[in-house]
């Protein structure tokens, strides 16, 4: 037998060279998802561990329909007294398949994850309503983000309980009802949310080094009556002034302008981010993910993360909803409210999520 034949066959050099480098790239790679996955960890599930919905059998009323006083907006508006009765629903008209934004697809062009800020005081145990609902639309087909804040004060249908304002929903079954309640009410899809009370937007915040915003007279007047140097003009506000920033809704436009400002903070949020560098950006995720909640899961996350990658965060928009023409001012149950038409509400979600111009 020819001895060259008992040689085993070398591979050529370029052939080691690659798998080699395929190798450092594999290990690399799942290096980077453990410490990414680890990070992730530290985010905590949503509604854990007041998951189940709450009865109100026994409940006094004040405690099931919150009555105050109307701001802003509503206290300016002659608001027509009704009975839940009067209140006649009518089911959105449905739009072509293609057109729904997002239809529960994977192959979807549009993310849609609800933000919501939780205002539980010091003495509150358990969920308490929803102060901030924020729909962040991720378009893949228009490059662009879409902030749509649903004012606390529009009253909707909640399944398995009476009509009542939409912060209500996650007070008594969490970010389950209150996704289904945005779902039944404005037919768009929320494929996940994320959760943050307002003690861990002060911290995140702070971590960041504030934000900057333009404040108004108005609201310089306002914010110093339990806030100190807040000057009208640019403002590098710390957390405990842009949440009083954020909270302000007894002026001028009321709860529209509330959750204006609202999104205003999160934009200038993402200046911060945007500004910092890799180690920076470390030491802020390990600040700011013990704060937050989620329902997503990490591979999700990751997969959000990326899709924000692409989009351009320069121009991001802003609205909220009802829209103006799109609802009618009503008291019900001592209540001041914004009672969406449905059909038109529909409409304009579809058309700011697909990247189209509102009024």
């Amino acid at each position: 037998m020819d001895q060259n034949a008992k040689k085993k066959k070398k591979l050529p050099v370029w052939v080691t060279v690659v798998l080699c480098i395929l190798l450092a790239v594999c290990v690399f790679a799942a290096a980077v998802l453990l410490f990414v996955n680890g990070k992730l960890n530290r985010i905590s599930e949503i509604d854990q561990p007041d998951a189940t919905p709450v009865p109100t059998d026994g409940m006094e009323e004040e405690e099931i329909f919150e009555q105050e006083e109307p701001a802003g907006e509503l206290a300016e508006t002659e608001l027509e007294e009704l009975l839940p009765e009067d209140v006649q629903w009518a089911e959105p008209s449905q739009a072509p398949e293609e057109e729904i934004i997002p239809a529960d697809d994977p192959g979807s062009a549009v993310t849609n994850v609800l933000l919501i800020g939780q205002d539980r005081r010091p003495d509150e145990n358990g969920r308490t309503r929803s102060d901030a609902m924020i729909i962040v639309s991720m378009n893949r087909n228009t490059g662009k983000v879409t902030l749509v804040s649903v004012m606390r004060d529009t009253y909707v249908q909640i399944e398995g309980y009476q009509d009542n304002r939409i912060n209500t929903a996650y007070r008594f079954g969490g970010a389950k009802l209150l996704c289904d309640t945005i779902e039944k009410n404005f037919s768009v899809h929320i494929d996940g949310t994320v959760g943050v009370h307002f003690s861990g937007f002060i911290d995140v915040i702070d971590a960041v080094g504030g934000v900057d915003i333009e404040v108004t007279a108005e609201e310089a007047g306002y914010m110093n009556l339990t806030q100190e140097g807040i000057r009208v003009g640019m403002n590098t506000l710390s957390g405990e002034e842009a949440l009083c920033y954020s909270r302000l809704r007894h002026l001028e436009g009321g709860d529209r302008m509330r959750t204006w400002r609202q999104r205003n903070v999160i934009m200038s949020l993402i200046e911060r981010f945007k500004g910092c560098s890799v180690g920076e950006l470390n030491a802020l995720i390990d600040t700011v993910l013990p704060y937050v909640s989620t329902d997503l899961s990490n591979i999700e996350i990751m997969e959000c993360a990326l899709t924000a990658l692409k989009m351009d965060l320069g121009d991001i928009r802003s609205h909220s909803i009802p829209i103006a023409g799109a609802y009618k001012a009503a008291r019900i149950r001592g209540m001041a409210v914004y009672v969406p038409d449905l059909d038109k509400t529909q409409e304009a979600l579809r058309d700011l999520l697909n990247g189209d111009a509102v009024s």
